[in-house]
C-alpha cells in the first residue's frame, strides 16, 4: 500500500512504514508542503494512496466529496511523539489495512480505533 503523510505527521514515519512493507512518501517530497488539504487529497487519489494525518479538515473534505477514495488515517493523539507514532501504527496498520484498500476512514485515539467506509455520505447534486 503506498501513504502520503501530510506536513503535520514527521517524514521519517516513512521509514515506518516502509519497515512494515509498505511505500510512503510525505507531501514535502512531492513538492506539496504548502498545498491546500483539497489538492493533497487529490494527489493521493491520483496515486491511489491513504493519506496520514493529523488534520481534522481531510474528513471534512472526503465527506462534502462523497468519494470513495482516497482513505484516510487520521491521528487523534494529541501531542504524540514521532516513536508514538509509529507505535500506532505498527499496532493497528494491520487491521485496518483491508478497510483502507477498499476506501475508508481510521481514527486513531489513544485507546481506541474506529473504521468508517467511504463514501461518507450520499452525494446531492442540483
Amino acid at each position: 500500500m503506498l501513504f502520503l503523510l501530510d506536513m503535520n505527521v514527521p517524514p521519517s514515519r516513512c521509514d515506518t512504514l516502509g519497515r512494515m512493507g509498505h511505500e510512503a512518501v510525505h507531501v514535502s517530497r512531492l513538492g506539496l508542503s504548502a498545498a491546500t488539504d483539497e489538492a493533497i487529497v487529490h494527489a493521493a487519489r491520483d496515486r491511489n494512496a491513504v493519506v496520514i494525518t493529523n488534520d481534522l479538515d481531510f474528513t471534512r473534505i472526503l465527506a462534502v466529496e462523497g468519494t470513495a477514495h482516497p482513505s484516510l488515517v487520521l491521528f487523534r493523539l494529541g501531542n504524540a511523539t514521532p516513536n508514538q507514532l509509529s507505535a500506532m501504527l505498527e499496532r493497528h496498520l494491520p487491521s485496518i489495512s483491508g478497510p483502507l484498500r477498499r476506501g475508508a476512514i481510521a481514527v486513531i485515539e489513544e485507546r481506541s480505533v474506529r473504521v468508517r467506509t467511504l463514501p461518507v455520505g450520499e452525494r446531492i447534486d442540483s
